[in-house]
Formats: structure tokens, C-alpha cells, sequence
């Protein structure tokens, strides 16, 4: 699947958004790119776990707007069934947000 250019936004625990534009192949992978890109960014404050809302705006001829939860693409990341193009994907949005290989025993604790 082709990279495309998105915009992601979150909002952090004071309420502020925040938005960066990263490339991805699905909702998933350019979730976790922009929540990595943002957590290396200084003024960005605690962004929650859980059920806080990631939005993904994919930039194409028409834009079109997704909503993934931190915790279901947690979830997501850490299943192992599916074909071999879904396995390497999970394993690059694991490796995106720091989770390795035990993305479930990371997220126990949210």
C-alpha cells in the first residue's frame, strides 16, 4: 500500500491539540507515527493512555477523516493472527510506539 501524507491530531491531558503531518500506509501506522513525532516534541504535555482519541486526517484527492482510540491501537498492535503483510504492519506500528513484541503486556498497566 502507497504512503500517504496525514495530518494527526490528539489532545494532551490539559486539553490542548496537537497537530503533525507524517506518512503512513494505514490509520494505524500513521496513528503511532504521530504520537511518537509529538512525544519528541517539548511542548507537547502527558498525552493519556486509554481511551483518548487519536484523529487521522489522510490528505488525497478528497480528505478523509479516521478515529482510533490509544488503547484499540494498542490492542491492534499486539494481536498475532493475520497474513503475513498484516503481521509485518503490527510490528512496525509496535516498533513506532516503543511496545516491541509484548504490546499487550505493556498496555496491562493503562
Amino acid at each position: 500500500m502507497a504512503h500517504k501524507q496525514c495530518r494527526v491530531t490528539v489532545t494532551d491531558m490539559n486539553g490542548i491539540d496537537h497537530t503533525v503531518t507524517v506518512e503512513g500506509d494505514s490509520v494505524y501506522l500513521a496513528a503511532a507515527r504521530g504520537l511518537a513525532e509529538l512525544r519528541r516534541h517539548g511542548w507537547v504535555g502527558e498525552i493519556a493512555s486509554g481511551i483518548n482519541v487519536i484523529q487521522v486526517l489522510i490528505h488525497e484527492n478528497r480528505e478523509v477523516s479516521h478515529a482510533v482510540s490509544y488503547r484499540k491501537l494498542v490492542e491492534w498492535a499486539g494481536r498475532t493472527a493475520g497474513g503475513p503483510a498484516e503481521v509485518v504492519r503490527r510490528r512496525e506500528v509496535r516498533d513506532v510506539l516503543g511496545l516491541g513484541s509484548s504490546a499487550k503486556e505493556k498496555f496491562a498497566g493503562i
